[in-house]
């Protein structure tokens, strides 16, 4: 699961998907005190002779990061900051303080015909020495005792102890096909691609999975993700989101205790606004999984948008500590100081995503909002024109809706009347959204316009649940019709926008 990625606050539609490249946030000199209990499971090497082999080579590290996640005394670095090293040159040691973690697990896949070999290490990286080292040659029926017995040494290794729950979790086989499994690979290797095209492949490697045997719960959990990611697009929103909710449902049902389903179900019932299931499902996804970095980030977003900040504070900086290369992640820590108001500290943290991915355009829409409430105009402008920069291949109307943008904060009402029908003219476009037309209305003081979006954001199935932080509804908190929204998205209507 890794739906986080695609969920973000701000125009929808996000077709980036690039893996960022690993770096440190630490100054060179900065001491790093190492935890042995800390790991990163870097990209396995493929050996294969066959190239398309490099599907399982990525398939083999992210199941084995999700395996050794079960372990309630291990803390498990996520796929996407250790993803940004592979094929690094770089030494395990650096690795290791760049990222914090004391051990470091890296190993290699060959396949040949039904036959795999795999070689892996734990590195003490503070000793620089090997704490464990295995190769099995095995065939291919035999992947997921590999993957368990990995789990079950490093925990050994490091002298943690595996609870008995645990320990059915990590052995236990998530299909009894090998076809299906390969199947479910080749999805995960086209969703971790992002882009529409490839999260269709992805759900047609789902679907053959699935297919292939009914009872894998995974690969229903693939296609709800899928199919959330594209409501999130604004793809056939109503259509995905029942799919989405039909697949975690039958996920579920095949496998309760399965996290990544849990955090599945828990997005799916946000989107209806049943918020107190919604949390029910990420804490039991994060009681299974501690180091899950996506049910976390999911448990901040509902945290944040009922104003739970010191709760949600605490989800979403150790969703970093979990994924500290993610720019999502480190995206929704400066969301939390937006709606906390606290916008210089913000502006740090968007500044921090833009270093791990500058291509990545939620950060730079926040920032043009960042810098217009104060009033940097010129680092407002710059973020504007990198926005239509990246995004004018497939949005057109993105230089009009920043223009538009622009002359909000310049407060020139003028112009942003004259652009809010070109803007308007584009909403039932996948990535426009009537939410952001209400945002213009509000400032220019139409508040039954603006609430009148609103309710057409909501009835489109449109993210708005961030209304009770979101500055632009401040002229409105006490207006009926605003109560009433709050109500629909399954909010408290007395608690207020800031603590």
């Amino acid at each position: 699961m890794n739906s986080s990625e695609d969920k973000e606050l701000g125009i929808k539609g996000w077709l980036s998907g690039k893996v960022p490249k690993a770096k440190s946030q630490e100054s060179k000199t900065a001491p790093v005190v190492l935890d042995k209990h800390r790991i990163a499971v870097l990209p396995f090497v493929n050996m294969s002779p066959d190239p398309n082999d490099e599907y399982f080579a990525d398939g083999m590290t992210e199941e084995i990061i999700s395996t050794v996640s079960g372990i309630s005394g291990l803390n498990v670095i996520s796929r996407t900051s250790v993803m940004g090293y592979k094929g690094t040159t770089k030494k395990v040691e650096e690795i290791g303080r760049e990222l914090k973690a004391g051990s470091v697990l890296e190993g290699s896949f060959r396949k040949a015909g039904n036959r795999i070999r795999v070689t892996t290490q734990l590195i003490d990286v503070a000793a620089d020495k090997h704490l464990w080292a295995q190769n099995y040659d095995r065939n291919l029926d035999d992947i997921f005792a590999i993957q368990s017995d990995v789990a079950k040494q490093v925990a050994e290794a490091l002298r943690s102890q595996i609870l008995s729950r645990e320990k059915e979790r990590v052995e236990k086989r998530p299909t009894e096909s090998t076809i299906a499994y390969a199947f479910y690979l080749k999805g995960r290797f086209f969703w971790n691609k992002r882009g529409v095209k490839n999260i269709e492949k992805a759900i047609e490697y789902f679907e053959l999975a699935v297919h292939e045997d009914p009872s894998f719960a995974l690969g229903y959990v693939g296609q709800a993700d899928c199919s959330l990611v594209l409501a999130n697009w604004g793809v056939d929103i109503e259509a995905n989101l029942r799919k989405a909710k039909a697949m975690a449902t039958k996920a579920i049902e095949l496998d309760p205790g399965l996290a990544e389903a849990l955090t599945t179900i828990a997005l799916v019932l946000d989107n209806e606004h049943e918020l107190r299931q919604a949390e029910e499902h990420c804490k039991k996804a994060i009681e299974l999984k501690p180091s899950y970095s996506t049910a976390r980030q999911w448990y901040f977003n509902l945290l944040l948008n009922q104003l739970k900040w010191g709760e949600a504070l605490e989800q979403i900086e150790k969703a970093v500590e979990l994924d500290p290369l993610s720019p999502v992640i480190n995206y929704n820590l400066g969301i939390y100081y937006f709606a906390k108001r606290e916008y210089s500290r913000a502006i740090e943290l968007f500044k921090r995503v833009i270093d791990l991915d500058p291509s990545y355009p939620p950060v730079h829409v926040e920032l043009v909002v960042t810098y217009g409430i104060l009033k940097m105009f010129d680092d407002m402008k710059r973020e504007a024109t990198t926005v239509v920069e990246l995004l004018k291949g497939t949005y057109p109307v993105v230089q009009t809706l920043m223009n538009c943008l622009v002359a909000r904060y310049e407060d020139d009402k003028e112009t942003v009347r004259r652009l809010i029908p070109d803007v308007e003219a584009h909403i039932n476009e996948p990535g426009h959204t009537a939410s952001f037309l209400a945002s213009f209305h509000f400032y220019l003081g139409e508040n039954a316009k603006g609430l009148k979006f609103m309710e057409l954001a909501y009835s489109k199935g449109e993210d708005i649940s961030g209304v009770r932080w979101n500055p632009d509804l401040d002229n409105v908190r006490t207006d009926p019709r605003y109560l009433d929204l709050l109500k629909k998205l399954g909010l408290d209507q007395t608690a207020q926008p800031t603590s």
